[in-house]
């Protein structure tokens, strides 16, 4: 069992390990290039589609294992006075540039993940939630190019009407808004009163099943009851300050910031699995690639509509825009510029 000590001493050794890698791996990096640090695989995949390609300019990707460490990396790379060489040599040229995902960011408002203050201008955020909410938005037509090309119209006209529902997007917001809630008052909890204990609104969030019991019961069940189902531990107390919130549309205009993308993507790969939405081919596409042994629910639409994710939606982006800023500001090339 690992004790409490050496898991903060862990904490403590990763960035500062991330950041010898890196003087190793880059040590003649050309000083126009980046190396763009990102939280995890699949935003390295996200974002290896839109990045310079060309010549010298090739911008490096790297994942950092999670938003702490990269906050961290960029903190000791900029903020610190480091005598080392390497890192003064990283800093005077600019070469590091950080993506995070927004997270709560916009319902706190403030720029702090678990006491960490990342308003740094060499850390951008993602315009939504994560990259899965930003793909979803109305922004994006990545669901809509979607579904007309591989859903049987009548079969998912059927099933929006049974729903009551728009529209698909607007249904996987509805399902995604009161996880969203529990989600982040499970970790507003935790943080303002120091909740230690591990069960403490510990999240049913982990399979199919789970996914899958709460959408066929949103519509019909007590809401407490879910909640009492989905995030176990939550006292009265809480249950009620949920119940409250969304009872009252709290910070509905926020749902982009509020839902969860992974649940959102879990949500949809369940509706369109299940149900005789997907015409022939539109089965065929969603199993490609196919899906890994006890493979997390939700990965496979992840896959699916990021990779179905173009430039033309990209270019909508707010983080398209601050990846350009930086770009002029600090006189590098991340980005491929369209054609």
């Amino acid at each position: 069992m690992i004790s409490e000590a050496e898991n903060v001493m862990s904490r403590a050794i990763e960035p500062n390990r991330h950041i010898a890698e890196m003087k190793m791996k880059y040590s003649d990096l050309n000083e126009n290039n980046v190396i763009l640090i990102l939280e995890g695989s699949d935003d390295v995949k996200f974002f290896k589609k839109f990045i310079n390609k060309d010549g010298v300019e090739i911008p490096s990707l790297r994942e950092m294992n999670g938003k702490t460490n990269l906050i961290k990396v960029i903190e000791i790379i900029y903020n610190n006075v480091v005598e080392d060489p390497k890192i003064q040599k990283f800093r005077k040229n600019s070469q590091i540039l950080g993506i995070v995902d927004c997270d709560f960011e916009k319902i706190e408002g403030e720029k702090e993940f678990n006491g960490q203050n990342y308003d740094h201008e060499h850390i951008l955020t993602t315009d939504t939630h994560d990259i899965e909410t930003m793909i979803l938005h109305e922004n994006s037509k990545t669901l809509e190019r979607f579904l007309e090309k591989y859903a049987d119209p009548e079969e998912l006209n059927a099933y929006l009407l049974e729903v009551n529902k728009p529209d698909v997007r607007t249904y996987l917001c509805d399902l995604g808004y009161l996880v969203g809630l529990m989600r982040y008052f499970r970790e507003k909890n935790i943080r303002e009163n120091n909740i230690r204990e591990k069960n403490y609104g510990r999240g049913k969030f982990k399979d199919y099943f789970s996914y899958t019991f709460y959408l066929e019961q949103y519509t019909n069940c007590d809401k407490k009851k879910l909640i009492e189902y989905c995030f176990a531990g939550f006292d009265d107390t809480d249950i009620q300050e949920i119940l409250t919130h969304y009872e009252e549309g709290w910070k509905r205009d926020l749902i982009w910031h509020i839902c969860h993308g992974h649940d959102l993507m879990a949500f949809l790969e369940i509706i369109l699995e299940r149900r005789s939405i997907l015409s022939e081919d539109g089965r065929t596409e969603w199993n490609k690639p196919p899906r890994k042994l006890n493979q997390d629910i939700g990965k496979i639409a992840e896959e699916t509509f990021r990779d179905q994710y173009g430039y033309s939606d990209f270019l909508k982006t707010d983080i398209f825009n601050s990846i350009i800023a930086w770009e002029k500001k600090n006189h590098k090339s991340v980005l491929e510029k369209p054609t």
